[in-house]
């Protein structure tokens, strides 16, 4: 059978006797605030929905594409974040079967896998540095967070694969944690091919384009465009109106555009009126963006 609608998933997430992932006995789950709808948080694969047990917010999420090998690659993931015992993950579970959905065309039913992961109580990036704009010193020190993240990341090994504003939340006392891992590179997955391509504003030109084979190292580019922005938007907060940064979708002060025409990019030349930790970055991008996708993580540390 076909992969289930997104209309056929909101449906059967209602039903308790529809959810097979026996964790849920006694769930509660999220409606919108207008009419009996379930609040859906839909990505490019799936949709996840929140659930409410023993007064704690978990994730359920569900397919609606195919994801190449997912239940193997999953197992990996497990057995490997287990042993890294890294913070910016969170609990999560892999489930057969966990769900059964109704094809409404067919009027037959089918069960399907599902993902629990422990609700993220935060804010995305994006979010997290707009509402600090006026406060460069909260933005700074986000910086070097996401600096060190990135660096636990790289020492074991591991790459996100969709480093994006929508995988990246800040907690109320700050800790960073990442969500979705579906697209998760960790080293026994290494050289299989990608199931992600990322988000345009976030990647490569040469993933976008034409996709390569999963890597650990997959995440060097994003992460140096991510935390470019945030630096910048330390330094002149401006930049964020500029580029409409907070209407914009899938990207923060770079475009996918930019990438491709760099020479000509509107932001190449505000960056370089920044301070010399900036323009060293941007010889750095600007390097990447001269290759393919293969290259070496940038190497400036935390300060």
């Amino acid at each position: 059978m076909p992969y289930p609608t997104r209309f056929e998933l909101n449906n059967a997430v209602k039903y308790p006797e529809f959810i097979k992932d026996t964790f849920f006995n006694g769930y509660s789950i999220i409606y919108k605030k207008k009419g009996n709808e379930v609040q859906e948080w839909p990505g490019g694969f799936s949709n996840t929905y929140c659930m409410v047990k023993d007064n704690e917010k978990w994730a359920l999420k569900a397919w609606v594409r195919e994801i190449r090998d997912i239940r193997n690659r999953y197992k990996k993931i497990s057995k490997y974040l287990a042993k890294c015992k890294l913070s910016y993950f969170t609990d999560f579970s892999y489930v057969e079967n966990g769900l059964i959905v109704t094809d409404i065309q067919s009027n037959t039913s089918q069960y399907v896998d599902t993902f629990r992961m422990k609700w993220i109580e935060g804010t995305n990036l994006k979010d997290y540095i707009s509402y600090n704009l006026r406060y460069p010193q909260v933005i700074e020190a986000l910086a070097e967070k996401f600096l060190i993240m990135i660096d636990d990341l790289h020492k074991n090994k591991i790459s996100h694969g969709d480093l994006k504003n929508e995988n990246i939340f800040i907690t109320d006392t700050g800790e960073i944690k990442l969500i979705d891992y579906d697209s998760l590179c960790v080293p026994e997955i290494d050289g299989e091919k990608d199931v992600c391509r990322g988000t345009m504003g976030f990647q490569h030109p040469s993933r976008v384009t034409a996709g390569i084979k999963a890597s650990v190292k997959i995440d060097y580019f994003s992460e140096l465009i991510i935390y470019i922005s945030i630096l910048a938007a330390a330094e002149n907060r401006l930049l964020w109106d500029k580029y409409h940064v907070d209407n914009a979708e899938f990207r923060l002060l770079f475009t996918p555009e930019d990438f491709i025409m760099w020479e000509d990019a509107p932001i190449r030349h505000d960056l370089n009126l920044l301070s010399q930790r900036i323009k060293d970055l941007v010889i750095v991008l600007e390097g990447y963006l001269a290759s393919h996708l293969y290259f070496s993580p940038f190497t400036l540390g935390p300060r």
